[in-house]
């Protein structure tokens, strides 16, 4: 929840400097998501890595934080098994040339330490155009209110 408010002045000054997103953008943005949930699902961190900026700040559903170079190492490790993600009521905006935000609700399926389960999650996901390539810049996810989930790895 803390970085969801040191995130809300990020997204509220790219507002500021806002132009119209164009829906090229928007789709070239849904496509690299829809890459990254594959590579994740297949624990590939090269491809996944592609799609990261460096300067990425990725906040889990339960609270941790993690850099690129610790997001990818999870993903190596397949501590946690992502088995699928279903990404629902997804909305885009343009916050500023080059830079989009991407909302929604996932359903995730993991497994892990040996028993599976469900992440209900709402989530807040800032694209930055890098060099001509998307690259996710900042996630922030939380539990769905009054969604139940049965199983939220720590």
């Amino acid at each position: 929840m803390k970085l969801l408010l040191r995130l809300l002045p990020l997204v509220f000054a790219l507002t500021a400097l806002a132009r119209a997103g164009t829906d090229d953008d928007f789709a070239a943005v849904k496509r690299a998501d829809q890459r990254r949930i594959v590579a994740t699902i297949a624990g590939d961190a090269r491809q996944l890595g592609d799609l990261l900026s460096d300067a990425l700040l990725y906040a889990q559903a339960d609270g941790r934080l993690q850099s690129k170079a610790q997001l990818l190492a999870a993903v190596r490790s397949n501590t946690v098994h992502y088995l699928a993600v279903k990404p629902s009521e997804l909305q885009f905006q343009a916050v500023a040339a080059g830079a989009v935000t991407m909302t929604g609700h996932a359903d995730i399926e993991i497994e892990y330490g040996g028993r599976t389960g469900h992440l209900l999650i709402h989530f807040l996901a800032v694209w930055r155009n890098e060099s001509g390539q998307w690259r996710l810049l900042a996630y922030q996810s939380g539990p769905l209110p009054g969604g139940a989930a049965d199983g939220n790895p720590r």
